[in-house]
């Protein structure tokens, strides 16, 4: 077997881009996680106008900008 055969059955990448991406992205179930996290957040804090108008207008600015809304302030959150 010659070293080339030795680097292409490796699982690791060669690409710095893509072995940082593998290093640091969400597993699927952290994600998952964290999009419930950001809905019970939703269903929460709505009805303080405040965030129901911040909400609403991250929606007419963007298509899909309300829940990026609430996972961004779910993930700023300290939890315990």
């Amino acid at each position: 077997m010659t070293s080339q055969d030795e680097n292409s059955s490796t699982l690791e990448p060669e690409d710095p881009l893509e072995r940082l991406i593998l290093e640091y992205s969400l597993t699927p179930q952290e994600q998952e996680r964290r999009r419930q996290g950001a809905i019970r957040l939703s269903e929460r804090l709505s009805s303080i106008p405040w965030h129901r108008e911040r909400a609403e207008r991250a929606e007419r600015l963007e298509p899909g900008g309300a829940a990026r809304y609430w996972e961004t302030l779910y993930a700023s959150c300290v939890l315990a």
